[in-house]
């Protein structure tokens, strides 16, 4: 796919939407209203985002309420969906309402155990354990072609997504900070989340350091057997 998601993959329905810069900026600058260090640390975010909002996989989502503003995001791998929460001031801006459909670009991380606010259905294939959802509509210029995308999904799809929502709303999960893939304290995360290579940001020094490690340590053991 890219520098930052795994280039064997590939999305049935890429986003095929660029980020754009005046909107990065005022989501930046107006909406989140950062500080300089926290501007710093979001800025270093765009190349990564802008290859999400390309590359990652098109998928519905909902308004499930404007104040405060929600919106329940889907995943078909997961057959499941999270809450994302965002500043008010964006339902004012995009004339937002309940029951609005959206569309989000999706990566996922690999594991066959969801992450703890992400309760699986019927249909979840079990190759990922986590997705993050990219509201289209939110930091693309081409806001007319994401809002057609809505149409690459039947009522069917749409049906699940609004029985699935309503489920989500009475549990305990708790939403996620709409724009938390851009702030570098991903503190929501499962402690216990399986890491995967869809999205490529997910390999650390640590685990490379680890993986050469255990295999200095098989080629020993091999060496004295």
């Amino acid at each position: 796919m890219g520098h930052y998601t795994d280039p064997n993959t590939f999305a049935e329905n890429s986003g095929n939407v660029k980020l754009s810069k005046k909107k990065f900026k005022r989501v930046r600058d107006d909406i989140l209203e950062l500080s300089a260090l926290e501007k710093s640390r979001f800025n270093s975010n765009f190349e990564r985002i802008n290859e999400y909002m390309m590359c990652g996989d098109t998928q519905p989502a909902i308004v499930y309420s404007v104040d405060p503003l929600i919106i329940s995001a889907y995943s078909d791998e997961m057959d499941g969906v999270v809450f994302l929460e965002f500043p008010q001031k964006l339902a004012e801006i995009y004339n937002l309402h309940e029951g609005m459909r959206l569309v989000t670009s999706n990566v996922y991380t690999y594991g066959s155990r969801t992450v703890k606010d992400i309760t699986a259905g019927d249909g979840y294939l079990k190759r990922y354990s986590d997705f993050t959802p990219i509201v289209q509509l939110f930091l693309t210029d081409s806001e007319e072609y994401a809002m057609r995308r809505t149409g690459l999904f039947d009522e069917e799809v749409w049906d699940r997504v609004n029985r699935l929502t309503e489920e989500y709303s009475r549990s305990n999960n708790q939403a996620r900070d709409g724009f938390y893939y851009l702030k570098e304290d991903n503190s929501w995360r499962d402690e216990n989340e399986s890491k995967g290579f869809f999205d490529l940001t997910n390999i650390t020094p640590t685990v490379i350091f680890g993986a050469v490690c255990i295999i200095v340590g098989v080629f020993i053991f091999m060496l004295y057997q």
